[in-house]
């Protein structure tokens, strides 16, 4: 599952010349079992059609896939539809961002902070950065599940790690490999 299409040809040939296999990138356009309700199915990323494909399994109807890499993305998915979502900037990018822009920074350890306000430089970044995801993700499930209904909300990607303790939701770090794993088996 490659969202990063100008590498597509670098890794095919690492995976050819390593395993003498030819590598299947995954797209809208095979057997998935989610019906894309979504203005042009063609813009779906394959993180995304792989996340909205791993639920479809599980014993509830209806969910909100937050997914936490380089962008925070928030999917919805009802039976088996996919009908769209939200893409925010991710966790580390914004973090990083914050040490390239403001020069007198200094980079530092994230973890989550005892209070919200921080009495040093530290614990103000830690603040805003871990707590202030914690409330957007909130604030953002609220205002999804008021427009679209109830859903069952999980959590998933490299970054929720810093975050899923803070939240109480269903934390799932193989959610993507589980929709890569189902993927294959529908098209082999």
């Amino acid at each position: 599952s490659s969202v990063v299409p100008s590498l597509n040809n670098k890794v095919k040939n690492i995976v050819l010349e390593l395993f003498q296999l030819e590598p299947i990138f995954i797209n809208v356009s095979m057997k998935t079992n989610l019906n894309i309700c979504i203005d042009n199915p063609l813009e779906l990323g394959s993180d995304l059609l792989i996340a909205g494909v791993a639920v479809l399994n599980r014993p509830k109807d209806n969910y909100l896939i937050i997914d936490m890499g380089t962008a925070t993305k928030f999917l919805v998915v009802k039976g088996n539809a996919f009908l769209g979502g939200a893409i925010a900037p991710g966790f580390m990018t914004s973090f990083e961002s914050l040490f390239k822009e403001a020069e007198l920074l200094n980079k530092i350890e994230l973890v989550t902070p005892k209070k919200v306000v921080g009495s040093n430089t530290i614990e103000c970044i830690q603040s805003g950065t871990i707590l202030g995801c914690v409330s957007m993700i909130e604030k953002m499930v609220e205002k999804i599940k008021e427009e679209v209904g109830d859903l069952e909300v999980i959590l998933t990607g490299g970054n929720a790690v810093f975050v899923k303790d803070s939240l109480n939701y269903e934390y799932c770090p193989n959610l993507l490999i589980e929709g890569i794993v189902e993927v294959y088996k529908l098209n082999k």
